[in-house]
C-alpha cells in the first residue's frame, strides 16, 4: 500500500466505515510507516477539535473552542496565509453549492472529509485556525440547512393542515394619541380560519369564523349572544380570498418586490427576514406599508411578521406583529365549528359584487349616516375603525353615555352588517384600481355630499380619459385637461 492511498482512507478509517480487509491492510501499513503514523496523529488532534465543534453547541465551550484555536495558532505559529484560508472557504462554498442543486448529497462524513482534506488543514492546529476564521458560526448545520428557501415557503405553508399564530396591533395619530387597539388570535386550516379578536379599547370580543368551503362568514358577539352571518358568493371568494385567507398572506407578500435581511435570532430561534416595501403592497388595508417576514433556517416556517402601515393620509399610523406561531397542530372541530345553539342570528347579509354601483351605494349609506360626509380613508384598516367610531358616536349622543351600540335592543344589525360589507368592497375597488396602475386618487378627507362639482373620486380608463366620482355621486368621464381643472379647483 503507497501513502496516498493510506492518506484516502485515514478519513474513513476515523469514522470507522472502513470494511474489515482495507482496515487490516491499513493497520499494516501504519505499522510500518512513520510518515503516515504522524498524519493519523495530526487527523486524530484535529479530529478531537473539530468534535467539539457541532450543533446546537453552548456559546460557553464556543467560546472555549475558540481560545483552544488561537493558543494553538500561537504556540505553533502555523497561521496560514489569507489566500489559504479563501481557498479553504471558497472549497467548502463549492460543496454547499453542488448539494444545494443536488449533484451531490452533503452529509457529515462529506463535510469532514472536505475540511480535513483541504491542503490548510495539514495538522490540528490548522483545523484550529479554521475555526478561528469561522468565529464560531455553526458550521455543520448551515451546510446541512444552508437557508430559508424562499421560493418554497408558499408550497411549504399550503401543505400544512392546521396552526395557530397571534397578532397584536395599535394604531396612533401622528401626535402619538390612541386611535385603535386589538389582539386576534388566529385558527387556522386548508379551508378556512377562525380569528378570535379582543378590543382592549372597548373591552369587546368577537369571534369570526370564515370557511370557503361553507362560503360563509359568521361573526360571533358572545357577550350579547348573538351572531351575524354573511353569505359568500364565488365571485368574492375569487376575488377575496386570495388576500384573507391567511394562509394565502404570504403568498401575496411574496408576489412583491423584497429585499433580504439577513439573520437574527427570534424567540430562541435563527432566522432569516425580507422586508417588502413596494409602494402597492399593503394597498388593501393601508395606504402605504412595510412589512418583515422572519422564517426559521430549520423548518423553513414564520416565526416573526412584523408590518407598520399607514392610513387617513398618513395622519394614522399603525403597528402590526404577528408571533407565536404553531405549526402542524392538532386539528379539532370544536374550534373550527362554531356553536351557535344559545345564540340568535340578528342579520345575514349576501357579499356585495365589487363594482362601481357597490362603491356608490357603500359612499352613499355612510354619508347618510354622518350628515353628508365620507371615509376620510379607503385603506381597510381606516374605513372599519370609521364604521365602529361612528356608530359608537351616534349611539353615545343618543344614550348620553359611552353605551357600547352592539348592546342596544333595538341596534340595526342588518344595516350595520350591510355596511360593513359595502365598504369592503369599496376598498378592495379602491386597493384594485391602485394595484393595476389606474391612478386612483380618493379625496373622502375633502370632499362631502355637498360637493357636487368637486371630484370624490376619479381613476383612468383609457390613456387620455377618467373617470370621475363627484360629491353628489354623479359619476362623468372626462379628459387629463379637464381633471386638472377640477383637481385645481379642489385644492383651492
Amino acid at each position: 500500500m503507497n501513502c496516498n492511498k493510506t492518506e484516502d482512507q485515514l478519513i474513513d478509517y476515523l469514522l470507522n466505515i472502513l470494511n474489515q480487509e482495507d482496515r487490516g491492510e491499513l493497520e499494516s501499513h501504519l505499522g510500518s510507516c512513520l510518515k503516515c503514523q504522524q498524519k493519523l496523529e495530526s487527523f486524530k488532534k484535529a479530529w478531537t477539535l473539530l468534535e467539539k465543534w457541532k450543533p446546537f453547541i453552548s456559546p460557553s465551550d464556543l467560546r472555549q473552542i475558540k481560545q483552544e484555536a488561537m493558543d494553538n495558532i500561537r504556540a505553533q505559529n502555523l497561521i496560514e496565509e489569507k489566500s489559504s484560508k479563501e481557498s479553504f472557504i471558497s472549497t467548502i462554498e463549492s460543496e454547499k453549492r453542488k448539494a444545494q442543486i443536488g449533484r451531490q448529497k452533503t452529509s457529515k462524513v462529506l463535510i469532514w472529509k472536505t475540511i480535513i482534506n483541504n491542503k490548510i488543514i495539514a495538522s490540528a492546529t490548522a483545523a484550529a485556525i479554521v475555526i478561528g476564521i469561522l468565529l464560531g458560526v455553526n458550521f455543520i448545520n448551515k451546510l446541512s440547512v444552508p437557508g430559508v428557501v424562499w421560493g418554497q415557503l408558499v408550497e411549504r405553508i399550503e401543505n400544512i393542515d392546521f396552526y395557530t399564530y397571534r397578532t397584536r396591533s395599535i394604531s396612533l395619530d401622528i401626535h402619538g394619541t390612541f386611535v385603535g387597539q386589538q389582539t386576534s388570535h388566529f385558527y387556522v386550516w386548508k379551508d378556512g380560519f377562525r380569528m378570535d379578536r379582543h378590543f382592549p379599547w372597548i373591552n369587546y370580543d368577537i369571534i369570526q369564523y370564515t370557511s370557503w368551503l361553507d362560503k360563509t362568514f359568521i361573526s360571533v358577539h358572545p357577550e350579547i349572544k348573538k351572531y351575524t352571518r354573511t353569505l359568500l358568493t364565488d365571485e368574492y371568494i375569487n376575488r377575496m380570498h386570495f388576500r384573507e385567507d391567511p394562509r394565502l398572506s404570504i403568498k401575496m407578500f411574496m408576489s412583491y418586490n423584497y429585499t433580504k435581511l439577513g439573520r437574527k435570532i427570534v424567540d430562541g430561534q435563527e432566522a432569516e427576514g425580507i422586508e417588502i416595501n413596494d409602494p402597492k403592497f399593503g394597498k388593501f388595508g393601508f395606504e402605504g406599508c412595510i412589512a418583515q417576514i422572519w422564517v426559521n433556517v430549520d423548518t423553513n416556517l414564520p416565526v416573526l411578521l412584523e408590518l407598520e402601515g399607514t392610513s387617513g393620509h398618513g395622519i394614522v399610523e399603525t403597528k402590526v406583529i404577528s408571533e407565536n406561531f404553531k405549526w402542524n397542530g392538532e386539528y379539532d372541530e370544536s374550534i373550527v365549528e362554531p356553536d351557535l345553539s344559545e345564540y340568535s342570528l340578528v342579520a345575514e347579509v349576501e357579499s356585495i359584487p365589487v363594482n362601481e354601483e357597490s362603491v356608490v351605494l357603500a359612499l352613499h349609506k355612510f354619508s347618510e349616516l354622518v350628515n353628508g360626509k365620507y371615509p376620510s380613508s379607503l385603506a381597510n384598516s381606516s374605513a372599519t375603525v370609521e364604521i365602529i367610531m361612528t356608530y359608537l358616536k351616534i349611539h353615545k349622543e343618543k344614550m348620553g353615555t359611552g353605551f357600547l351600540f352592539w348592546q342596544e335592543e333595538d341596534f340595526d344589525w342588518e344595516g350595520y352588517t350591510a355596511l360593513h360589507s359595502l365598504l369592503n368592497t369599496t376598498c378592495t375597488f379602491y386597493a384594485e384600481l391602485f394595484n393595476t396602475d389606474k391612478e386612483i386618487v380618493y379625496h373622502g378627507e375633502k370632499v362631502t355630499a355637498d360637493d357636487s362639482d368637486l371630484p370624490l373620486m376619479r381613476w383612468k380608463i383609457t390613456d387620455d380619459k377618467y373617470r370621475v366620482l363627484f360629491g353628489d355621486l354623479s359619476v362623468e368621464d372626462v379628459s387629463e385637461e379637464q381633471l386638472t381643472e377640477l383637481e385645481e379647483a379642489l385644492n383651492r
